[in-house]
Protein backbone atom coordinates (compact mmCIF):
# COMPACT_ATOMS: atom_id res chain seq x y z
CA UNK A 1 0.00 0.00 0.00
CA UNK A 2 1.41 3.44 -0.72
CA UNK A 3 2.71 5.05 2.70
CA UNK A 4 4.03 8.21 4.01
CA UNK A 5 7.88 8.49 5.46
CA UNK A 6 9.20 10.93 7.89
CA UNK A 7 13.07 10.80 7.38
CA UNK A 8 15.91 13.76 8.81
CA UNK A 9 16.20 15.99 5.85
CA UNK A 10 13.32 14.28 3.81
CA UNK A 11 10.36 15.60 5.15
CA UNK A 12 8.01 14.11 2.68
CA UNK A 13 8.53 10.73 0.69
CA UNK A 14 5.31 8.86 -0.98
CA UNK A 15 6.07 5.26 -2.40
CA UNK A 16 3.85 3.28 -4.28
CA UNK A 17 4.38 0.06 -5.65
CA UNK A 18 3.74 -1.95 -8.31
CA UNK A 19 2.43 -5.61 -8.09
CA UNK A 20 2.15 -7.65 -11.02
CA UNK A 21 -0.25 -11.15 -10.03
CA UNK A 22 1.02 -11.12 -6.43
CA UNK A 23 4.63 -10.02 -7.46
CA UNK A 24 6.46 -6.76 -6.40
CA UNK A 25 7.95 -5.98 -10.18
CA UNK A 26 8.80 -2.14 -9.27
CA UNK A 27 8.11 0.91 -6.65
CA UNK A 28 7.41 4.71 -7.85
CA UNK A 29 9.45 7.32 -5.56
CA UNK A 30 8.28 10.58 -4.61
CA UNK A 31 10.28 12.83 -2.36
CA UNK A 32 10.04 16.75 -1.52
CA UNK A 33 11.44 18.62 1.12
CA UNK A 34 8.11 20.31 2.12
CA UNK A 35 6.17 18.66 5.05
CA UNK A 36 2.77 16.40 4.40
CA UNK A 37 3.42 17.13 0.59
CA UNK A 38 1.29 13.64 -0.47
CA UNK A 39 -0.97 13.30 2.15
CA UNK A 40 -4.04 14.31 -0.72
CA UNK A 41 -1.83 12.03 -3.80
CA UNK A 42 -2.18 8.88 -2.10
CA UNK A 43 -5.17 8.35 -4.72
CA UNK A 44 -3.47 9.63 -7.54
CA UNK A 45 -0.44 7.86 -7.04
CA UNK A 46 -2.31 4.91 -6.97
CA UNK A 47 -4.19 5.59 -10.43
CA UNK A 48 -0.85 6.32 -12.20
CA UNK A 49 0.67 3.26 -10.55
CA UNK A 50 -2.18 0.83 -11.80
CA UNK A 51 -1.81 2.74 -15.56
CA UNK A 52 1.57 1.96 -15.39
CA UNK A 53 1.83 -1.38 -14.44
CA UNK A 54 0.62 -3.23 -16.49
CA UNK A 55 3.10 -1.62 -19.36
CA UNK A 56 6.00 -2.19 -17.29
CA UNK A 57 4.75 -6.42 -16.76
CA UNK A 58 4.52 -5.87 -20.41
CA UNK A 59 8.23 -4.85 -21.18
CA UNK A 60 9.51 -7.38 -18.45
CA UNK A 61 7.91 -10.05 -20.26
CA UNK A 62 9.12 -9.09 -23.96
CA UNK A 63 12.81 -8.28 -22.51
CA UNK A 64 12.30 -11.97 -20.83
CA UNK A 65 11.43 -13.48 -23.56
CA UNK A 66 14.22 -12.13 -25.78
CA UNK A 67 16.64 -12.96 -22.98
CA UNK A 68 15.25 -16.91 -23.47
CA UNK A 69 15.31 -16.80 -27.09
CA UNK A 70 19.35 -15.48 -27.35
CA UNK A 71 20.53 -17.89 -24.25
CA UNK A 72 18.74 -20.62 -26.21
CA UNK A 73 20.91 -18.95 -29.95
CA UNK A 74 23.43 -18.74 -27.94
CA UNK A 75 23.22 -22.66 -26.64
CA UNK A 76 22.40 -23.56 -30.53
CA UNK A 77 25.97 -21.70 -31.33
CA UNK A 78 28.21 -22.94 -28.24
CA UNK A 79 26.12 -26.69 -29.59
CA UNK A 80 27.49 -26.17 -33.15
CA UNK A 81 30.67 -25.07 -32.32
CA UNK A 82 31.67 -28.19 -30.56
CA UNK A 83 30.45 -30.14 -32.68
CA UNK A 84 32.94 -28.45 -35.69
CA UNK A 85 35.34 -28.70 -32.86
CA UNK A 86 35.25 -32.59 -32.06
CA UNK A 87 35.08 -33.03 -35.81
CA UNK A 88 37.84 -31.27 -36.71
CA UNK A 89 39.62 -33.43 -33.49
CA UNK A 90 38.77 -36.52 -35.10
CA UNK A 91 39.95 -35.45 -38.40
CA UNK A 92 43.16 -34.50 -36.52
CA UNK A 93 43.75 -37.97 -35.30
CA UNK A 94 42.69 -39.66 -37.90
CA UNK A 95 44.76 -38.04 -40.13
CA UNK A 96 48.16 -37.84 -37.71
CA UNK A 97 47.40 -41.70 -36.85
CA UNK A 98 47.55 -42.79 -40.40
CA UNK A 99 50.64 -40.73 -41.15
CA UNK A 100 52.71 -41.99 -38.16
CA UNK A 101 51.25 -45.50 -39.20
CA UNK A 102 52.91 -45.47 -42.26
CA UNK A 103 56.54 -44.93 -41.64
CA UNK A 104 55.92 -46.86 -38.29
CA UNK A 105 55.11 -49.82 -40.09
CA UNK A 106 58.45 -49.88 -42.17
CA UNK A 107 60.45 -49.17 -38.28
CA UNK A 108 58.99 -52.08 -37.26
CA UNK A 109 59.51 -54.78 -40.34
CA UNK A 110 63.47 -53.14 -40.61
CA UNK A 111 63.68 -53.58 -36.84
CA UNK A 112 62.10 -57.28 -37.25
CA UNK A 113 64.80 -58.13 -40.18
CA UNK A 114 67.89 -56.87 -38.03
CA UNK A 115 66.72 -59.14 -34.75
CA UNK A 116 66.80 -62.01 -37.25
CA UNK A 117 70.52 -61.59 -37.01
CA UNK A 118 71.16 -63.71 -40.00
CA UNK A 119 74.57 -62.71 -40.61
CA UNK A 120 75.41 -63.28 -37.03
CA UNK A 121 77.01 -60.35 -36.97
CA UNK A 122 74.99 -58.29 -33.92
CA UNK A 123 76.12 -58.36 -30.81
CA UNK A 124 74.44 -59.28 -27.51
CA UNK A 125 73.89 -55.53 -26.42
CA UNK A 126 73.06 -54.29 -30.06
CA UNK A 127 70.34 -57.52 -30.22
CA UNK A 128 68.77 -56.02 -26.78
CA UNK A 129 68.92 -51.94 -28.15
CA UNK A 130 66.79 -53.75 -31.23
CA UNK A 131 64.46 -55.72 -28.75
CA UNK A 132 63.35 -52.48 -27.00
CA UNK A 133 63.32 -50.48 -30.39
CA UNK A 134 60.65 -53.40 -31.08
CA UNK A 135 59.10 -52.98 -27.94
CA UNK A 136 58.80 -49.07 -28.27
CA UNK A 137 57.74 -49.39 -31.70
CA UNK A 138 54.70 -51.83 -30.98
CA UNK A 139 53.45 -49.83 -27.62
CA UNK A 140 52.77 -46.64 -30.31
CA UNK A 141 51.41 -48.84 -32.55
CA UNK A 142 48.94 -50.09 -29.41
CA UNK A 143 48.57 -46.01 -29.09
CA UNK A 144 48.10 -45.26 -32.86
CA UNK A 145 45.37 -48.01 -33.09
CA UNK A 146 43.93 -46.29 -29.81
CA UNK A 147 44.05 -42.57 -31.53
CA UNK A 148 42.27 -44.16 -34.43
CA UNK A 149 39.21 -46.11 -32.60
CA UNK A 150 38.70 -42.96 -30.46
CA UNK A 151 38.62 -41.10 -33.71
CA UNK A 152 35.97 -43.18 -35.30
CA UNK A 153 34.05 -43.07 -31.44
CA UNK A 154 33.71 -39.96 -31.23
CA UNK A 155 33.19 -39.31 -35.35
CA UNK A 156 30.27 -42.25 -35.03
CA UNK A 157 31.63 -43.88 -37.96
CA UNK A 158 33.02 -47.07 -35.62
CA UNK A 159 31.70 -49.97 -37.09
CA UNK A 160 31.41 -53.17 -35.49
CA UNK A 161 31.79 -56.82 -38.00
CA UNK A 162 29.52 -59.41 -35.81
CA UNK A 163 29.93 -63.30 -36.17
CA UNK A 164 28.89 -65.84 -34.27
CA UNK A 165 31.63 -67.66 -32.41
CA UNK A 166 32.81 -69.52 -28.70
CA UNK A 167 33.77 -67.48 -26.56
CA UNK A 168 35.32 -69.42 -24.77
CA UNK A 169 38.27 -69.87 -27.40
CA UNK A 170 38.71 -66.88 -27.38
CA UNK A 171 39.18 -66.46 -23.99
CA UNK A 172 41.55 -69.58 -24.21
CA UNK A 173 43.42 -67.94 -26.84
CA UNK A 174 43.83 -64.42 -24.57
CA UNK A 175 45.37 -66.71 -21.85
CA UNK A 176 48.03 -68.64 -24.13
CA UNK A 177 49.27 -64.86 -25.03
CA UNK A 178 48.83 -63.14 -21.44
CA UNK A 179 50.07 -66.08 -19.27
CA UNK A 180 53.86 -65.56 -20.22
CA UNK A 181 52.92 -61.72 -19.41
CA UNK A 182 51.74 -62.22 -15.67
CA UNK A 183 54.63 -64.48 -15.11
CA UNK A 184 57.16 -61.97 -15.88
CA UNK A 185 55.99 -60.19 -12.67
CA UNK A 186 55.50 -63.61 -11.23
CA UNK A 187 51.45 -63.18 -10.74
CA UNK A 188 49.03 -65.65 -11.60
CA UNK A 189 45.76 -65.74 -14.28
CA UNK A 190 42.96 -67.64 -13.27
CA UNK A 191 40.02 -68.61 -15.83
CA UNK A 192 37.11 -70.02 -15.20
CA UNK A 193 34.16 -70.44 -17.64
CA UNK A 194 30.93 -72.97 -17.54
CA UNK A 195 30.92 -76.24 -19.06
CA UNK A 196 29.65 -76.16 -22.50
CA UNK A 197 28.94 -74.02 -25.76
CA UNK A 198 29.18 -70.38 -24.94
CA UNK A 199 28.53 -69.01 -28.63
CA UNK A 200 27.53 -65.24 -29.01
CA UNK A 201 26.96 -62.75 -31.89
CA UNK A 202 29.59 -60.37 -31.72
CA UNK A 203 32.70 -58.49 -33.14
CA UNK A 204 35.42 -61.13 -31.96
CA UNK A 205 38.21 -58.63 -32.44
CA UNK A 206 36.34 -56.20 -30.42
CA UNK A 207 35.59 -58.56 -27.93
CA UNK A 208 39.33 -59.89 -27.62
CA UNK A 209 40.39 -55.70 -27.54
CA UNK A 210 38.22 -55.23 -24.62
CA UNK A 211 39.37 -58.24 -22.94
CA UNK A 212 43.14 -57.64 -23.33
CA UNK A 213 42.54 -53.83 -22.30
CA UNK A 214 41.16 -54.84 -18.75
CA UNK A 215 43.94 -57.62 -19.02
CA UNK A 216 46.65 -55.82 -19.39
CA UNK A 217 45.18 -52.91 -16.81
CA UNK A 218 45.07 -55.89 -14.72
CA UNK A 219 48.34 -56.81 -15.00
CA UNK A 220 50.00 -53.46 -14.87
CA UNK A 221 48.66 -51.86 -11.56
CA UNK A 222 48.61 -55.10 -9.61
CA UNK A 223 52.51 -56.03 -7.42
CA UNK A 224 53.94 -59.21 -7.94
CA UNK A 225 53.06 -62.19 -6.36
CA UNK A 226 49.26 -61.21 -6.80
CA UNK A 227 46.18 -63.29 -8.61
CA UNK A 228 44.24 -62.21 -11.67
CA UNK A 229 41.10 -63.80 -12.55
CA UNK A 230 38.89 -63.78 -15.29
CA UNK A 231 35.00 -65.09 -15.41
CA UNK A 232 32.83 -65.43 -18.29
CA UNK A 233 29.12 -66.94 -17.58
CA UNK A 234 25.91 -65.86 -19.27
CA UNK A 235 23.22 -64.12 -17.23
CA UNK A 236 20.02 -64.71 -19.11
CA UNK A 237 20.98 -63.59 -22.04
CA UNK A 238 23.82 -61.52 -21.43
CA UNK A 239 27.65 -62.30 -21.35
CA UNK A 240 28.96 -61.09 -18.51
CA UNK A 241 33.25 -61.13 -18.16
CA UNK A 242 34.59 -60.16 -14.80
CA UNK A 243 38.18 -59.62 -13.77
CA UNK A 244 39.77 -59.25 -10.83
CA UNK A 245 43.12 -58.28 -9.73
CA UNK A 246 45.18 -57.14 -6.60
CA UNK A 247 45.37 -53.40 -7.81
CA UNK A 248 46.78 -50.15 -6.03
CA UNK A 249 43.07 -49.17 -5.94
CA UNK A 250 41.54 -46.14 -7.26
CA UNK A 251 40.91 -42.75 -5.12
CA UNK A 252 37.05 -41.41 -5.30
CA UNK A 253 38.52 -38.77 -7.62
CA UNK A 254 40.13 -41.46 -9.99
CA UNK A 255 37.07 -43.24 -10.17
CA UNK A 256 35.11 -40.10 -11.22
CA UNK A 257 37.39 -39.20 -14.42
CA UNK A 258 37.99 -43.00 -15.32
CA UNK A 259 36.61 -42.88 -18.28
CA UNK A 260 37.68 -39.45 -19.15
CA UNK A 261 39.79 -39.63 -22.55
CA UNK A 262 43.51 -39.40 -21.75
CA UNK A 263 43.36 -39.22 -17.85
CA UNK A 264 45.73 -41.20 -15.78
CA UNK A 265 45.48 -41.15 -12.03
CA UNK A 266 48.24 -39.05 -10.29
CA UNK A 267 49.32 -41.97 -8.66
CA UNK A 268 52.88 -42.67 -8.21
CA UNK A 269 52.69 -46.32 -9.00
CA UNK A 270 50.57 -45.62 -11.97
CA UNK A 271 52.41 -42.99 -13.35
CA UNK A 272 55.10 -45.38 -13.17
CA UNK A 273 53.35 -47.23 -16.02
CA UNK A 274 53.05 -46.85 -19.49
CA UNK A 275 49.04 -45.70 -20.69
CA UNK A 276 47.41 -43.51 -22.82
CA UNK A 277 44.56 -43.01 -20.46
CA UNK A 278 42.44 -44.24 -23.62
CA UNK A 279 41.97 -47.91 -22.49
CA UNK A 280 38.94 -47.40 -20.55
CA UNK A 281 37.46 -45.11 -22.40
CA UNK A 282 37.43 -47.43 -25.38
CA UNK A 283 36.37 -50.75 -23.41
CA UNK A 284 33.44 -48.74 -22.33
CA UNK A 285 32.67 -48.05 -25.60
CA UNK A 286 32.65 -51.16 -26.86
CA UNK A 287 30.87 -52.69 -24.63
CA UNK A 288 27.89 -50.10 -25.16
CA UNK A 289 27.99 -51.02 -28.76
CA UNK A 290 27.40 -54.00 -28.29
CA UNK A 291 24.33 -53.28 -26.56
CA UNK A 292 25.92 -54.46 -23.43
CA UNK A 293 24.42 -52.23 -19.67
CA UNK A 294 28.03 -50.68 -19.51
CA UNK A 295 31.32 -50.68 -17.71
CA UNK A 296 31.03 -50.80 -14.08
CA UNK A 297 33.92 -50.42 -11.42
CA UNK A 298 33.21 -52.19 -7.54
CA UNK A 299 36.31 -51.79 -4.67
CA UNK A 300 36.86 -53.73 -1.68
CA UNK A 301 39.12 -53.89 0.89
CA UNK A 302 41.17 -57.10 1.51
CA UNK A 303 43.33 -57.79 4.36
CA UNK A 304 46.36 -56.27 2.33
CA UNK A 305 45.78 -54.86 -0.34
CA UNK A 306 42.61 -52.95 -1.95
CA UNK A 307 40.58 -55.32 -4.86
CA UNK A 308 39.95 -53.38 -8.12
CA UNK A 309 37.05 -55.61 -9.77
CA UNK A 310 36.32 -54.45 -13.30
CA UNK A 311 32.62 -55.65 -14.33
CA UNK A 312 32.24 -55.66 -18.32
CA UNK A 313 28.67 -57.27 -18.73
CA UNK A 314 27.95 -57.67 -22.40
CA UNK A 315 23.85 -57.56 -22.51
CA UNK A 316 21.91 -58.50 -25.64
CA UNK A 317 24.32 -60.62 -27.13
CA UNK A 318 22.86 -63.65 -28.63
CA UNK A 319 23.53 -66.88 -27.36
CA UNK A 320 23.38 -69.62 -30.03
Amino acid sequence: MPSVLDRPGLPSLLMVPFNWQDELIGVMNFRSIESDKYEDSVRVAELISSQIVGVLASSRAHFRSLESEQARLDAVARERELERVNEETSNFLSTVSHEFRTPLTSLVAFADILARNRYSNLTSRQLDQISVMQRSARRLDVLIGDLLDVSRLDAGTFKLTKQEFDVKYLIDELYSIFEPIVREKNQSLDISYPAGDMWIDADRDRVAQLITNLLSNASKYSRPDTEISLTASFKADALSVTIIDSGIGMSETTLESLFTPFFRSADEYTQSESGTGLGLVIVKSLVELHGGSGFRVRQEQAPLWKWTSLIAPLARLKHI
